[in-house]
């Protein structure tokens, strides 16, 4: 019988002792920061299920970030010993094992209108590969352009970190956000983080790592109108297509929208139409022959 072979760097992370750091987002806004401080390091797996998504924490801060559209933005990935203080981290954080070789992050948004949103709530917008890395504390996301603005919305940084360097795990850290500009309507195509590792998430199989998964930079979103259901006709697009139809075919819209609808010119039915008198040419030729048989017949 063989015993498993585990790669050098995987054994020493799992022997590492367990006061050793993580990673987490390290800023004023995020939930637990407060309360749970460095134990918001701890990774997401079979052994910290109650945790799952949102590290046991709900909202317990005022603090917001508030995202630019088209910006990139830095904010501090440390190790949980510099919890609160992402400033020391370069003197905290020493133990290389706990980048667990990277593997790339991600940033995604839940337009949610209170409370904890659920995972699938969230959409990734943001991913850079190079993430965590050892000695660099801070990281650059760039945030797509056509990103809806929000006054109040909840954020999430998530990490999936390589195979070689860590058990089958994952990192999530929500935290209260806000996106500016003037875009207007709610988020119709994007994807999802990538869950792993968790409750309805097993680990197992190719590592999801936001490096392999993702393209990095500002992600490609759709963004629809606001209060509409993805794949809805827009009132212009209803318009049009009412009158460019038949009078035979169908209208695709309610009695109250018809009603209200205002259409310059309206297809009558034959059987409703008033008997128009003849064209004068309908007096030419064989009837005019008639007519003058007639005439001198009575003469």
């Amino acid at each position: 019988m063989h015993s498993p072979i585990f790669p050098a760097a995987l054994l020493l992370s799992l022997l590492a002792p367990a006061a050793s750091a993580h990673m987490i987002f390290n800023t004023p806004s995020t939930w637990g920061l407060a309360t749970q401080g460095g134990d918001l390091e701890k990774p997401l797996n079979a052994a910290f299920g109650p945790s799952w998504p949102h590290h046991g924490a709900t909202k317990d801060t005022e603090e917001v970030v508030t995202f630019t559209p088209g910006s990139n933005p830095s904010f501090p990935i440390t190790c949980g010993e510099a919890a609160g203080e992402p400033g020391k981290a370069s003197g905290v954080c020493k133990t290389e094992a706990d980048f667990h070789g990277g593997g790339g992050c991600a940033l995604s948004i839940a337009y949610s209108s209170g409370g904890a949103p659920k995972p699938e709530d969230f959409v990734v917008f943001s991913v850079t590969h190079d993430c965590p890395t050892f000695n660099k504390f801070n990281h650059n996301f760039a945030v797509p352009a056509n990103l809806p603005a929000c006054e109040s919305c909840v954020c999430a940084w998530h990490w999936v970190p390589d195979p070689d360097f860590a058990a089958d795990e994952s990192y999530m850290n929500t935290f209260n956000c806000a996106v500016g500009g003037t875009t207007k309507g709610k988020i119709t195509g994007g994807k999802q983080p990538n869950y792993f590792g968790v409750s309805g998430y097993e680990g197992g199989g190719e590592r999801p790592m936001y490096k392999s998964t993702f393209p990095a930079g500002a992600q490609k979103l759709t963004v629809g109108a606001a209060g509409k259901r993805h794949g809805d006709l827009g009132d212009d697009t209803k318009r049009a297509h009412y009158r460019s139809r038949s009078p035979a075919e169908p209208t695709h819209m309610g009695d109250h929208e018809q009603k209200s609808e205002s259409i310059p010119a309206v297809a009558v039915s034959a059987s409703s139409r008033s008997p128009a008198a003849p064209s004068p040419r309908f007096f030419t030729g064989r009837a005019r022959r008639r007519r003058q048989k007639r005439g001198r017949e009575g003469m």
